[in-house]
């Protein structure tokens, strides 16, 4: 059985929640909520628990005026409310067929709702238009402490909001929906250059993406580094813009016999089909976060420090990934 739970609560809806809450409080059994399972932590399956699992809360609606309840304060604005369940596939199939943006993450399978917003919610668009904490607007939400359906928004339940936002998932409760801010459909720029995987190359892409970073922050593009590609994205630069700005990257490709690509994507699904498509599953891997501080990037000295510091941590493993999704450039609406 291991980690496996013995027992399991299909939620429908918010009192199939409360339910379960009402008997862990009897009977004291320990409850684990999962969405989708994609806990790195295995947070989401635990031995001699209760689980419950949001994956069939299901549901996407749009509306171009969405408000948060009793908030006149929020001014109307475009936006997409799904179901705990309901994965990124479907909502960037949705908006792609209602001409909005959805930002989201890499993995289709991965649920909006779930643990990657309340874990922050980083997205390959995050740089230019924010994480999923800044975009998302209201959550419903079963609170263990008394088993009500509440209502989070800037407006009502505050604290809640605020810990919703980052606390981590299923830490506050059991999100049944969110509803986020969207951006009308986009256009954006996509770079891509392969290479044979080794451990020069490996230093060199490193090194390259070390000394653009800043730049190509301000420029608007985030991506990822892997063993044997980079691939970036970038909503604000023309293509002949992009073409110029990724040539230090196309530079390396050409002399190491590597492909190099740019294409101007109609909109992120277009991008996102054509340069992410499906994740891998099954490899071995050690997580880790950091946040670099711009002051890493201004003088070759500290340079050449950070780059020693992320080969020390990652030339010898198997899988190499470097996520570059931070909101370096974001800037807030004025609601």
């Amino acid at each position: 059985q291991g980690n496996v739970s013995k027992y399991y609560v299909d939620v429908q809806e918010p009192l199939d929640v409360t339910a379960a809450f009402e008997f862990a409080r009897n009977t004291g059994v320990r409850i684990v909520i999962k969405n989708t399972g994609h806990d790195y932590q295995g947070r989401s399956s635990a031995p001699d628990s209760l689980t419950l699992s949001t994956r069939n809360v299901q549901g996407i609606a749009y509306s171009p005026t969405f408000q948060p309840d009793d908030c006149a304060s929020i001014s109307p604005q475009p936006a997409m409310t799904i179901g705990s369940g309901t994965v990124f596939g479907q909502a960037y199939e949705f908006a792609e067929a209602h001409d909005i943006t959805f930002v989201g993450g890499t993995d289709r399978t991965v649920a909006p709702a779930g643990g990657w917003v309340q874990g922050g919610g980083h997205s390959l668009l995050s740089n230019t238009l924010g994480l999923g904490v800044d975009r998302v607007l209201q959550y419903r939400v079963v609170v263990p402490s008394t088993g009500e359906y509440l209502t989070a928004n800037a407006c009502q339940n505050t604290d809640l909001f605020y810990a919703l936002r980052g606390g981590g998932g299923g830490t506050f409760g059991v999100v049944m929906e969110a509803s986020f801010r969207v951006e009308q459909r986009m256009r954006m720029s996509a770079a891509k250059i392969t290479f044979t995987p080794s451990a020069d190359n490996w230093k060199k892409v490193i090194e390259i993406g070390i000394k653009n970073g800043v730049k190509w922050s301000e420029e608007g593009w985030s991506g990822v580094i892997g063993a044997g590609l980079v691939t970036f994205v970038n909503p604000r630069l023309s293509l002949d813009e992009a073409t110029e700005s990724f040539k230090p990257y196309a530079d390396f490709a050409a002399s190491v016999n590597g492909t190099y690509a740019t294409e101007d994507s109609p909109s992120w699904l277009s991008f996102y089909d054509k340069f992410l498509g499906t994740n891998p599953v099954g490899l071995p891997g050690a997580p880790a976060s950091r946040l670099i501080p711009k002051s890493h990037f201004t003088t070759e000295e500290k340079q050449s420090a950070l780059q020693a510091a992320i080969l020390e941590g990652t030339t010898t493993a198997h899988f190499k990934q470097v996520l570059i999704s931070c909101p370096s450039s974001y800037v807030p609406p004025n609601n």
